[in-house]
């Protein structure tokens, strides 16, 4: 965030990505050219192929598993993370720095399968998502069927010619039967749920001494 502290208010010109767990903290930050570099003074991260765990090449996808160097409390030794990503340790980043550059493509339920192939949710975010928002939503639903895939998106604007010029470009990239279906806002996800929150009242009961030919108690009995 960049703070005026002459006044009481922040603004969020600038939004910084970083990639990290529960169980190790913070373990790689974006720099100013948007890619995430590892912090390879605290962590050993490895990318292992998660069929037989072996290290892959570098700029290979494989399974990450984390070691860490400097934590004391805690230490973490060959630790798996179930995130799918790529380690690019040769490269040449505008930003100077020489540390790995992450590539991160999520977890298992963020990938699919389609006529014996393997699809991350990321491949066709990377190849959707930089178009309006309001043709493409801010919600979307994949559902993979035998003969295509669907990609369902709450569009306040649809756009037919732009969904067709998506779908053109995701056949010819990754060779994947592509259908974008606009549904109205709202149909995906009811936002009310996102705010109802429902009266939770205190136990009435303590404890409670049941004879052994009683029913068992419900939550009923103890509210």
């Amino acid at each position: 965030f960049q703070c005026d502290w002459s006044s009481d208010v922040c603004s969020s010109d600038l939004v910084f990505n970083m990639y990290g767990c529960t169980e190790a903290g913070n373990i790689a930050a974006d720099c100013e050219c948007g890619r995430l570099h590892l912090s390879w003074d605290h962590f050993l991260l490895e990318i292992l192929d998660e069929t037989d765990w072996q290290p892959v090449a570098s700029g290979t996808m494989g399974t990450a598993v984390l070691t860490t160097l400097t934590r004391e409390a805690m230490p973490l030794l060959r630790y798996v993370l179930g995130d799918n990503v790529r380690l690019n340790v040769d490269h040449d980043c505008p930003c100077g720095r020489k540390s790995p550059i992450i590539e991160h493509f999520g977890r298992d339920l963020n990938r699919f399968e389609f006529a014996g192939r393997t699809f991350f949710v990321k491949d066709l975010e990377q190849r959707l998502l930089d178009s309006p928002a309001t043709a493409v939503g801010n919600l979307w639903l994949i559902e993979v069927g035998p003969d295509d895939v669907r990609f369902r998106v709450e569009a306040e604007q649809p756009d037919p010619d732009l969904y067709r010029s998506l779908e053109k470009k995701v056949r010819e990239e990754l060779d994947l039967p592509l259908r974008i279906d606009d549904v109205p806002p709202g149909s995906l996800l009811d936002r009310s749920r996102l705010i109802k929150v429902d009266p939770v009242n205190k136990p009435r009961i303590v404890g409670f001494v049941q004879r052994d030919d009683a029913p068992p108690l419900t939550l009923d009995d103890l509210m």
